[in-house]
């Protein structure tokens, strides 16, 4: 299934590789994450990569 990288804002972030979910609109998703950089003192950016079917639910849109 093809995949994508979604960029959350966290406080804190598990390492390269490991499984990070996060909620949005209610609705929870789970990811790899494939790099973390600072953002500002308090916050990193997580890119996570999630499958394209999830990234679409992100966006709002319905795979099915």
């Amino acid at each position: 299934m093809p995949t994508t990288i979604v960029v959350r804002e966290a406080k804190t972030a598990p390492p390269v590789g490991v499984r990070f979910g996060f909620s949005d609109r209610g609705r929870t998703f789970v990811g790899v994450v494939v790099a973390v950089r600072p953002l500002n003192p308090t916050h990193v950016a997580v890119e996570v990569e999630v499958t394209a079917d999830d990234h679409a639910r992100l966006l709002g849109i319905d795979p099915d």
